[in-house]
């Protein structure tokens, strides 16, 4: 459905060269930062210490105070204006073209591609409740960004980049000694399923390929014990689908009927194109899929160049975009009660 990187780069290549002329003047902004903090540092002190003058060492205090805090701030504000630059230039640019470029069913006359993109936004905080995923932990703060929404075909989804924090007590009794802690980092996925769940289903990644699967696992386990929300075990059919996935839910008659066999198989083909920690819920009339990782998504790097990165930026998007062909979402066999 979605055309190929090749195909997509003829559409975006002014805009990538456009961004590589940015990119060299981010590059000599950003050494000049550099030379100028440096410059702030050395020079005050030399003065300073070789001139033992009372003026010329407060002269030489406030050069290094002011010098130092400017650089700084240019040095962040220069690495700033690139990032946004690369999103608007880059990855809005690619949204674009993967839509407008996208072979649509010519059997169905019907079918809808929308998308909307907004840089600092993340999925609303209703919705992360809703998604059934988070019901272990209780969050005190959602942080996020690179909230992406539209629909392919009949399918509406939802996805963005997610911290999620619990607040704990560091010392003493007193709120100012209660920090954030990150409990989920990754990046939340909802689509509408086009069903109305009586119940609550879980699914939790069973493979353990890191230290970060192993922190997840207990963690789950414990706050499971300590919850004390009433999701049941269940094993189903097929032994592959088992060896990924262990399923808890609150109905397990309507579990049995979400988890069709064809789901099942591909769930577990879209498991094993991820590395990474994958948790899915059925929950009110969405699925929702959560894919643990620490990468931040679509932020660029002034050392590689744009065609690299705009690739690296479109296979991000199209491992979202494909969830509902991989799942296949828009094929109605249920009707919304």
């Amino acid at each position: 459905m979605f055309s190929s990187y090749d195909e997509i780069y003829h559409l975006i290549k002014d805009d990538l060269n456009e961004m590589n002329k940015i990119r060299s003047k981010t590059i000599i902004k950003y050494i000049l930062g550099w030379i100028s903090l440096f410059a702030s540092i050395i020079i005050p002190a030399i003065f300073g210490l070789s001139i033992p003058n009372a003026g010329i060492q407060w002269l030489a205090a406030f050069v290094f105070f002011f010098g130092t805090v400017a650089s700084i701030v240019s040095i962040f504000k220069t690495l700033g204006s690139f990032r946004m630059a690369f999103k608007r230039k880059v990855v809005k640019r690619l949204l674009k073209a993967l839509f407008e470029s996208a072979n649509l069913p010519e059997d169905d006359p019907n079918y809808e591609m929308k998308w909307g993109y907004a840089t600092n936004g993340k999925i609303d905080n209703f919705l992360i409740g809703e998604s059934g995923l988070f019901y272990l932990n209780r969050i005190d703060r959602v942080a996020g960004k690179d909230l992406i929404i539209g629909k392919i075909g009949s399918t509406a989804f939802y996805f963005s980049e997610l911290r999620l924090y619990k607040q704990v007590k560091s010392s003493g009794n007193e709120r100012k000694n209660r920090k954030l802690i990150p409990r989920y980092q990754g990046v939340l996925y909802l689509a509408d399923f086009h069903k109305h769940f009586k119940g609550h289903t879980v699914l939790r990644d069973k493979q353990i390929f890191s230290f970060q699967h192993v922190k997840r696992f207990f963690r789950h386990h414990y706050h499971r014990m300590l919850s004390g929300k009433k999701l049941t075990t269940i094993k189903m059919e097929n032994d592959e689908f088992n060896k990924y996935f262990k399923v808890r839910t609150t109905n397990e008659f309507e579990a049995r009927y979400i988890l069709s066999p064809n789901l099942m198989e591909d769930l577990v083909a879209f498991r094993k194109r991820n590395r990474n920690p994958i948790d899915i819920a059925f929950r009110k009339r969405f699925i929702s899929l959560f894919l643990y990782n620490k990468k931040d998504y679509f932020e660029p790097s002034i050392y590689n160049s744009m065609k690299k990165q705009s690739k690296i930026a479109y296979d991000d998007l199209i491992l979202f975009f494909r969830i509902i062909n991989d799942l296949n979402l828009n094929t109605r066999i249920w009707s919304k009660e």
